[in-house]
């Protein structure tokens, strides 16, 4: 019998442990989560203030000059990474979405799990080189074949690659 009252009071020690455990761990998540979030919000304010000058890309592919207000369209625009200090970084980031879209061209849409189908990727290592594999996802933008990667690589340009997909200056 006190054996068994002694079992029973640590199975309730062991879960009161436990319970507190998990509160602890849920007060460390809410502490985390407000921490990141206090912290997202000191690197946005310090990005632009209000009446700064920035740039944007609007879906027409055009360049536009806003003044920062704090509204909606604002914050939106720096949520998705379309605010530029200077309208050269606009220029660059207009120019690397047009390389993407100009090698989506060429591109197909691979089957990962399927190891017998070949997947040719344009890579850089000292200059642009061509691999294939066959069930790995590296986020690269993948070709059937070979000569699909040479065609990609010749119509868009050695140079436009290297600077707007691989960020090589």
């Amino acid at each position: 019998m006190i054996i068994g009252q002694i079992k029973c009071l640590r199975k309730v020690n062991d879960m009161s442990e436990l319970e507190e455990l998990k509160e602890q761990v849920t007060e460390i998540q809410k502490k985390i989560e407000e921490l990141e979030r206090k912290e997202h919000e000191e690197e946005n304010k310090q990005i632009f203030k209000e009446d700064d000058i920035y740039y944007s890309v609007n879906s027409y592919g055009e360049i536009l000059k806003n003044t920062w207000e704090e509204n909606k369209y604002d914050k939106g625009a720096l949520s998705i990474l379309n605010c530029f200090k200077t309208k050269e970084e606009a220029e660059f980031e207009l120019e690397r979405k047009k390389v993407i879209a100009e090698m989506k061209k060429f591109a197909f849409e691979p089957d990962f799990d399927n190891d017998e189908q070949p997947k040719y990727m344009i890579f850089y290592n000292n200059g642009i080189k061509i691999s294939w594999i066959f069930n790995d996802n590296y986020g690269y933008i993948y070709f059937k074949t070979r000569e699909i990667c040479e065609e990609c690589i010749k119509s868009v340009g050695v140079e436009r690659i290297e600077k707007y997909y691989f960020g090589i200056k």
